[in-house]
């Protein structure tokens, strides 16, 4: 039995007790005070909750965020799932950016990992991209997300969604072949976006790649505001924590990434990339004893 297969029974056995969880306080946080950290999402038929439905229709004109949800709401609003969802799911530049991902993707993936994966829209490219795929795990901690996610791709057998913050540790799920990430690391302060890049160096098999397509910081607030109204966020999210690309790329490379670039960018939308060391090299081979 694998330590993720472990972690997963233990973890869904010590969750059955718990369903109080899924009850959401008014303002958007979790009613119960013994929440753990990680926990399996369970299959959205169990939960009483109504499916959600899009706030804007697809032919809708683009309104802003403050029209549609409180600035101080946070992603376990559903108002604000739904905004976000059906806005950026409309977006050219986002279906650029995911082409690009795509394109950067490994020959192989037998393991594939999405940090914050929203709606799982990320995690069924790599399926539909490789279907050779053994296993996905989608970590998210936003309720309405997982809902989301699990009505995505809660029929796929090799899919797992798991309810994980990611301002904490990653859990211990074994290494993948390629791990993702669509416009959820901005939300962690920088110094955890720095502890969070040397953990998936370490959690990528040698020759590995990180692939993350996210909001990064222009070059002047005029500039980003500027994209901000692009993208129709007229005033920007309060809970984003922005980084420039550039910086982001040097904190990847002191976490032991190699090949780092950004890859792709339009305005404040870039998809930055790294490798984990091949076996061949120094770094893969540290902890290999000599003969």
């Amino acid at each position: 039995m694998s330590g993720f297969q472990a972690w997963r029974d233990a973890s869904s056995e010590r969750n059955s007790t718990e369903q109080r969880e899924r009850d959401i306080c008014a303002g958007g946080r979790s009613c119960g005070t013994d929440q753990p950290r990680l926990r399996r999402h369970p299959h959205p038929c169990q939960h009483r909750q109504r499916p959600l439905t899009p706030l804007i229709s697809p032919d809708a004109e683009p309104r802003t965020c403050a029209t549609l949800y409180s600035v101080e709401s946070t992603w376990h609003s559903e108002d604000k799932v739904r905004e976000y969802v059906s806005r950026v799911g409309r977006l050219e530049a986002r279906r650029q950016g995911e082409a690009e991902l795509v394109e950067y993707l490994p020959t192989h993936v037998d393991r594939a990992l999405d940090l914050g994966c929203g709606d799982g829209r990320l995690l069924e490219l790599v399926l539909n991209t490789h279907h050779e795929t053994a296993e996905a795990i989608g970590l998210d901690d936003s309720p309405p997300m997982l809902e989301l996610a699990q009505q995505r791709l809660g029929h796929d057998p090799r899919v797992s969604i798991v309810s994980h913050d990611l301002s904490e540790p990653l859990p211990e799920l074994g290494q993948f072949d390629v791990i993702v990430s669509g416009f959820a690391i901005h939300h962690l302060e920088h110094e955890r976006k720095r502890r969070l890049f040397a953990e998936i160096a370490d959690a990528l098999t040698p020759g590995g790649r990180f692939i993350n397509l996210e909001v990064v910081q222009c070059a002047t607030p005029l500039l980003h505001e500027l994209f901000n109204e692009r993208i129709g966020r007229v005033g920007g999210d309060p809970e984003d924590i922005r980084a420039g690309a550039g910086e982001q790329l040097e904190w990847m490379r002191d976490a032991g990434l190699i090949e780092v670039d950004c890859a792709w960018r339009w305005r404040g939308f870039a998809v930055l990339i790294g490798s984990a060391p091949p076996p061949t090299s120094p770094r893969a081979n540290a902890s290999t004893p000599s003969a």
